[in-house]
């Protein structure tokens, strides 16, 4: 007979849990073997508490159905070792910050589609300033798919928005820098 302990589990779904908290920090100390954690119509979750440290061996987390979670915080995931993949399709998520996809060192591809993405209220404008051949941008499988869904550019596609967001920011800086040169 074999025993299973929480040291042998490699994979854990957790489904429809039941708060507006998720601690990470000890989800790690209990399962220090994980592999692949997915968070399942988490409809109440609303934040994150502590983050996954460097003996982390998570390599694919995939969240979906996180109907009240606007942000995933990069601070979250960054020191994870391991990580190579994020699902986080089909949630509200409305924000994402750089360090969401430049901290995790061997994060190989994400997917992004089915989410709220707010392209008005500079949440996503350091997106627009990076290249298109760029890491970052290489990293986001499903970018060209990905829409905008708030306010001004409702139903756009977000790469077309983050293309005028870098033509206003380059234009603005080509107009401060020949002001500057006037004065």
């Amino acid at each position: 007979m074999f025993l299973v302990t929480r040291e042998h589990i490699t994979e854990l779904s957790v489904l429809e849990w039941p708060g507006a908290c998720f601690n990470v920090a000890r989800l790690q100390e209990h399962f220090p073997e994980l592999r692949h954690l997915a968070l399942v119509n988490c409809s109440h979750l609303t934040y994150f508490k502590g983050h996954f440290g460097p003996t982390s061996r998570i390599e694919k987390l995939s969240f979906h159905g996180l109907a009240s979670l606007w942000e995933l915080p990069g601070e979250v995931i960054a020191q994870m070792p391991k990580l190579r993949e994020m699902d986080l399709r089909h949630n509200v998520l409305r924000h994402m910050k750089a360090k969401l996809l430049r901290s995790p060192p061997r994060l190989q591809k994400v997917y992004l589609g089915g989410n709220k993405w707010d392209c008005s209220d500079g949440g996503l404008d350091w997106l627009a300033m990076e290249r298109d051949d760029g890491t970052v941008k290489r990293l986001i499988a499903d970018y060209r798919d990905l829409m905008c869904h708030q306010q001004l550019y409702r139903g756009k596609p977000l790469h077309k928005v983050m293309d005028i967001i870098r033509v206003r920011v380059f234009m603005w800086d080509l107009h401060s820098q020949a002001m500057k040169e006037f004065h």
